[in-house]
């Protein structure tokens, strides 16, 4: 009984040091690409299946435009992600497919960042690795945002781009970064 203990303790320590490396890879200052995800899985060892289905995000942004006025990042932003199911629908006029939204799961973190820009990470949990999923950031529902510098002269709103991304999951992927920018107002002329 002591021997098995034993060795659930070691294949814990080993999954820490394998998630703090994952960890590190994400905070990076540079996005992580598909190909590094896959060099930190396969370095790993073991058995990490899980991480198959997982697609790796990020959104980041400079200092200079503030911060949501939330008390975490994260909690200034929602990712909505989906992929699109095909399902038969029995009518009278006999059997349709529907094409149906179907969500997939997404958990958010505060990414460490640098002096220079904010970072919120976060992992989408894929529903298959044959169909084409998609990714849209959004900033929270009536959130205000706080500590933009006085540089800041630009008449404008905040914006996020790209605004959605569609992709087919590899085995484990990393999407590329979203970045929150300010986009300028221009007046409409008649």
């Amino acid at each position: 009984m002591l021997k098995d203990t034993q060795l659930a303790a070691d294949g814990d320590a080993a999954l820490e040091r394998s998630l703090k490396g994952l960890k590190k890879l994400l905070d990076a200052k540079t996005a992580p690409l598909t190909k590094d995800l896959i060099k930190w899985r396969d370095r790993t060892g073991g058995d990490v299946s899980l991480f198959n289905r997982l697609c790796f995000g990020a959104i980041v942004w400079d200092r200079t435009l503030g911060r949501p006025s939330t008390a975490t990042l994260t909690a200034g932003f929602r990712i909505g992600a989906w992929t699109i199911d095909e399902v038969l629908e029995y009518t009278p006029q006999g059997v349709v497919f529907r094409k149906l939204r179907a969500p997939c799961a997404v958990s958010l973190w505060d990414g460490e960042g640098d002096t220079r820009r904010h970072r919120v990470n976060f992992v989408v949990t894929t529903q298959s690795r044959q169909t084409e999923h998609y990714v849209e950031p959004a900033f929270a529902p009536d959130t205000q945002w706080t500590g933009a510098s006085q540089v800041q002269i630009v008449r404008g709103f905040r914006a996020i781009e790209p605004s959605i991304i569609g992709f087919v999951p590899s085995s484990i992927s990393a999407l590329p970064v979203f970045e929150v920018v300010m986009k300028p107002l221009t007046r409409l002329v008649p």
